[in-house]
């Protein structure tokens, strides 16, 4: 298999429709610094991040792309994967992240080809036994399947954000305590808020496949828009638990 990734997806995207965009600051100044009129606005020619469109115009885009230059068949129950049956090729297209899978010589053409329609990074050909990283997970093929597992980096990230790479591990993910803290303390500050809000999202990808501990994370997903001190409680256990 190969991973793949569009380089600013977004703006490879052609605008379909008519939107005008106030000019940058820096590019008015120096018009006005030759005497040029400043009363001008952009015309979008390529989708901008941020608007409704940008990622559906993107999706469409990409998918023009396998289906009228590349000549891929799209599948109409799951219209993520495209296929060749010609080249035995399969694409996953998941927004800007491609996995790819087929015969090495094959990849290496299609990659080869696709980074002729548009800017990618990666093209990495992963073979049997070797560990990758493809939409926040690790992934290792064998020759009669691929097994999935958390990253460790998010788990890290959040031990060493919160200090806790000396703690003692806790037995379980939660206690029913902690549940009721988090609705009855009072506000974390900006800064510690900053860094809930940054450790819980870490955590979202790492138990994707941690089942022990989807429900706490649940639980502290909730308290985004205003943690607390109990909810900031909360967090440290599950984290010890994890570790």
């Amino acid at each position: 298999v190969m991973t793949l990734d569009a380089t600013d997806a977004f703006y490879q995207a052609p605008e379909t429709e008519d939107v005008v965009v106030d000019a940058p600051p820096e590019y008015l100044e120096r018009l006005r610094a030759q005497g040029k009129n400043t009363d001008i606005y952009w015309k979008l020619k390529k989708q901008m991040p941020g608007r409704r469109t940008a990622a559906p115009g993107w999706t469409d885009h990409m998918a023009g792309i396998l289906m009228d230059t590349m000549s891929m068949q799209r599948c109409e129950v799951a219209p993520q994967f495209f296929y060749d049956s010609e080249r035995e090729v399969m694409v996953e297209l998941h927004m800007d992240d491609f996995h790819v899978a087929g015969e090495r010589e094959v990849l290496q053409t299609f990659r080869d080809e696709l980074r002729q329609m548009g800017t990618f990074s990666g093209g990495e050909i992963h073979e049997l036994g070797v560990t990758y990283e493809h939409l926040k997970r690790l992934r290792t093929r064998f020759e009669h399947g691929t097994e999935l597992q958390a990253n460790p980096k998010y788990l890290d990230y959040v031990v060493e954000t919160l200090g806790l790479g000396a703690s003692n591990s806790a037995p379980t993910p939660g206690v029913p305590a902690h549940k009721a803290l988090m609705g009855s303390t009072g506000l974390l500050d900006q800064e510690q808020a900053g860094v809930y809000r940054s450790c819980v999202g870490a955590l979202m990808y790492y138990v994707q496949d941690r089942g022990d501990a989807q429900y706490e994370v649940s639980l502290l997903g909730r308290m985004l828009a205003g943690p607390t001190v109990g909810s900031f409680t909360a967090l440290k256990r599950l984290v010890r638990c994890l570790m």
